[in-house]
């Protein structure tokens, strides 16, 4: 039988749930304390429960207060799984469907159905509903098995085919109301060795068919490996060892170790330990690299647990909390292969903050946890972004559905200042769930900017900010941008020339010339005054001046000209190529001539501009990333854009950062 749906009603932070669609390989995604872990954990109560074989237990693993959606006791906790089952495990059912004799007046109904017992499809699919509830005691019980059409789970009307079995709720408590409380004081110790169903005669109500569909489920061998994990010690090094000695265990041994060594690139061995004079049995050791166990790091350890449980364990549906969890990035790739290779033979659920797990697979069933009041699960169309979005963009498939906001800067760099400006600032990015997508500048723009990329994002409902730096753009141009944009998407223009230029406190400036000196190894300890960076910045930004009238006329002398290759080549065919191209040539040589003929007025206006705002915007006007540096240089140090920017925006006091900068971070959240 196979898992293909589960349902979660009313527990912990979940209040209804539903993982829909569920494959060979699962992977639930969200951010921390999204309910990811309370998803995983109820797939693996609805199994331990079917472990007892009955109908109905005392105590179950789950029922205290903290258990219950918003610890209300009123609403019962209710897990339904829907499986496939396998041809000849539904023929079986059936065939027991069949040949069963119904009870008079039982306890429990059952075989409610719509159609007869000839008339089932084999096509159905059985869904097994288990609740647990608080009142007389804590218990948990089976409140229906039904067969019903696939998309059972996710219909609103909820409605079966054929309905199997049924326990009442009115009548489970009534059962649970005739235990002796002596029993359930000793049930609740586990003392009690007996039966708590021979209160109510199992072999009187339940069927024949009811009872071998549980065991049916109860035979289905689950492994829970959850987030925090037991270390990896004697008890396998024993389970190792004991397979040297069983028929065909080298085989498996063996098989253990190959695994292990291709994916971690260590080899393992169990060994008894050398019989002391004190004659102790002493306990087998596991050996990694001929070095115990113990002694080797936690990502070798973690992922040794997950493999020797599966390799020693073979279970059907394998349920584990982040396995990349102390794994280096390497390892968490080989870990993310190992995982989709065994879910071709298990049933593979995994919860993971690893975006690894999202970029370097073909992911088919990928779910996004998320939480505001309540739980919440979405499964993600992979494909559908794999095509939206470009490959060659180089975003990764992780940033669509890790972060609800989404901010694309021209660089690095600026993701680095803007992510160390949050932090001075107190503004929580990844509580926020924002991610940052470097375009590699701002000519690239037009290509992160698509339609299909912008349309997928808002259907993702993120939210999408696109910051520039202001370089020598006027108002018209930013309105032009803005308008391709779009409305779906916010784009914020810089008000200074780039993003150095509000680095230019002198306070953080001075400190971060003092540790410049100090990085070189200088033995005299340099101490500039704020009022000596001051005047430096003013000094060095009149320096500057001819460069940001130079940078303001090329941008509009210098256009990048583009031969029209069309136009060489679809124009009338009764002119030759060299006349078309010459043609070509002419015009482009018209267009540099008028440029050309502007040049002198260009010069005049653009100075005039800068002039213009010279006094109270000098600082704002400059290149920051050269004024910087000339400062920097005015005290015998250098600063460097791709190196330093970070570390001096490190440097700054929330009180230093532009209230432009703290409006803008402010609007990620």
């Amino acid at each position: 039988m196979k898992l293909e749906a589960v349902n979660i009603q009313s527990f912990r932070s979940i209040q209804d749930v539903t993982l829909e669609d569920c494959g060979e390989f699962n992977v639930i995604v969200g951010k921390n304390n999204a309910g990811k872990s309370n998803i995983i954990l109820a797939i693996n109560i609805f199994f331990e429960f079917f472990k007892k074989g009955v109908p109905i237990i005392l105590n179950p693993p789950i029922g205290e207060l903290v258990d219950y959606h918003n610890q209300s006791l009123e609403v019962p906790i209710s897990i339904t799984v829907l499986f496939q089952l396998l041809p000849d495990e539904m023929d079986g059912l059936i065939q027991e469907l069949r040949d069963g004799s119904l009870q008079e007046n039982m306890i429990f109904e059952s075989l409610q159905a719509k159609i007869t017992i000839d008339e089932i499809d084999p096509a159905l699919r059985l869904a097994v509903t288990l609740e647990v509830a608080s009142y007389p005691e804590q218990f948990a019980y089976i409140k229906k098995m039904v067969l019903c059409k696939p998309d059972f789970l996710i219909t609103s009307n909820k409605e079966f085919v054929f309905s199997v079995f049924n326990i009442n709720s009115k009548d489970a408590k009534k059962v649970i109301e005739k235990i002796p409380s002596a029993v359930k004081q000793k049930y609740a110790t586990n003392s009690y060795k007996g039966d708590i169903n021979r209160y109510f005669s199992k072999e009187d109500f339940i069927p024949t068919y009811a009872l071998k569909l549980i065991k049916l489920i109860s035979e289905t061998k689950v492994l829970y490996l959850p987030e925090r994990r037991e270390p990896v010690e004697k008890r396998e090094a024993s389970q190792l060892l004991d397979l040297k000695v069983k028929r065909g265990g080298t085989k498996k041994l063996s098989a253990i170790q190959d695994t292990v060594s291709a994916m971690l690139g260590v080899d393992i061995d169990a060994f008894r330990p050398e019989q002391t004079n004190s004659g102790e049995d002493l306990e087998a050791e596991l050996d990694v690299d001929n070095f115990l166990v113990q002694v080797n790091g936690a990502g070798i350890r973690e992922a040794l647990r997950l493999i020797i449980d599966y390799e020693l364990n073979q279970p059907n549906i394998l349920l584990v909390e982040e396995p990349e969890v102390h794994l280096h990035p390497a390892l968490e790739t080989s870990m993310m292969r190992y995982l989709k290779t065994i879910s071709q033979e298990c049933q593979v659920f995994i919860t993971t903050h690893s975006t690894n797990f999202l970029d370097t697979a073909e992911m088919r069933n990928v779910y996004l946890a998320s939480r505001n009041n309540a739980t919440t699960i979405q499964l993600i169309n992979v494909k559908e972004a794999a095509q939206s979005i470009s490959r060659e963009l180089g975003i990764r498939l992780s940033s669509l559905f890790m972060f609800d906001r989404l901010v694309f800067v021209e660089g690095k760099i600026d993701e680095q200042v803007f992510r160390e400006w949050a932090s001075t600032c107190g503004v929580n990015l990844a509580q926020a769930s924002v991610g940052f997508v470097p375009m590699g500048g701002v000519r690239n723009l037009a290509y992160f900017s698509t339609e299909a990329t912008i349309n997928f994002l808002t259907k993702r409902r993120v939210s999408i900010h696109f910051i520039l730096d202001r370089d020598e753009r006027e108002d018209a141009e930013v309105q032009r941008l803005s308008k391709k944009l779009g409305a779906q998407s916010k784009l914020v223009v810089l008000n200074k020339r780039e993003l150095e230029n509000y680095l230019l406190s002198p306070r953080a400036i001075a400190k971060f010339i003092q540790f410049k000196h100090q990085l070189v190894g200088s033995k005299e300890n340099k101490v500039v005054e704020i009022a000596e960076i001051e005047q430096a910045i003013d000094t060095c930004a009149e320096q500057l001046k001819d460069v940001a009238i130079g940078r303001r006329v090329a941008k509009i002398s210098c256009p990048p000209i583009y031969l029209n290759r069309d136009a060489v080549l679809n124009s009338d065919a009764d002119i030759s190529l060299i006349d078309k191209l010459k043609e070509e040539y002419n015009r482009q040589k018209q267009q540099l001539t008028q440029l050309e003929q502007k040049l002198e007025t260009t010069v005049e206006e653009q100075t005039k501009l800068v002039e213009s705002d010279w006094a109270t915007k000098k600082r704002d006007l400059v290149p920051g990333d050269l004024l910087l540096d000339k400062v920097c240089q005015s005290f015998g140090v250098r600063f460097k854009k791709e190196k330093d920017s970070v570390r001096l925006a490190s440097f700054m006091e929330k009180s230093e950062i532009d209230l432009e900068i703290t409006e803008i971070l402010d609007s990620f959240v």
